[in-house]
Order: structure tokens, then sequence, then C-alpha cells
């Protein structure tokens, strides 16, 4: 429930989906409504967005064409697999992002004192000086 509670106070559209299908999904029990719900609810927040004029990003837009493609699977098949997969995407794409996004910055103090030094192979530390 703490869970829940964190992703309803968080401001992203796409946090917001993902809340409102688990809400209707622990309510329901049915995979097929919070699937359709979701879809709609998904188109009806870019078109919100378009005719306030503002921009979409292009994560809502993956994120929504992964919810119509899925969602869609998972209607049409009657196969609640096809939704769990949009969510591992939308999970390992978010997360390779942040990734990405971290490798130019420096590491903090502690990780690199433990860090092997380059400059001499027999140097454990990067506090030998000749780093």
């Amino acid at each position: 429930m703490q869970h829940l509670a964190q992703a309803l106070n968080r401001s992203s559209p796409i946090s917001l989906r993902r809340s409102s299908f688990a809400i209707l999904l622990a309510t329901t029990h049915n995979v097929f409504l919070a699937t359709g719900l979701g879809i709609a609810l998904g188109i009806a927040q870019v078109a919100f967005q378009k005719l306030r004029g503002k921009d979409v990003v292009l994560m809502q837009w993956l994120s929504l064409a992964l919810v119509v493609v899925f969602g869609s699977l998972t209607l049409y098949f009657h196969d609640p697999r096809f939704v769990m997969v949009k969510f591992t995407i939308g999970h390992v794409a978010n997360r390779c992002r942040h990734a990405a996004t971290r490798l130019d910055e420096p590491l903090p103090a502690r990780d690199r004192a433990q860090t092997p030094c380059r400059a001499a192979p027999s140097c454990s530390t990067a506090r030998c000086g000749q780093c």
C-alpha cells in the first residue's frame, strides 16, 4: 500500500497511468477491464496535453505506444501476458536510460578509493599517488 501511495504522489503522467492500472486491477481483478481503461487513459492524457499546447516527451510517446500495442494484443488474444511484457519493456528501458545518463558522472569519493589504479598494474587502490 505504501508503494501505491508513492506512485499516486508522483507528477508523471506515465506513473499515473501505471498506478490507475494497478488500482483498477486490484479492485476488480479483471485484467481486460484494466487494460482497456489503461489504453483509453493513455490516449486521453496525450490528447489532453496536445489540446493544452504542451509538448509530449518521447518517453510518454513510447509508453503510449507500448500500452496501445501490448494492451490491444492482450484484449485480442485474451492473454494477460502481453500486458505484462509492456511493463517489463518499460522498466528495462527506463533503467537503461537512467544508467546511460549516469555513465558520464564521476565516481563518488568512496567508490574512487576502491577503484584499481590504471597507472601501475601492481597498485590495488587509487591512493598510490600515480593516478
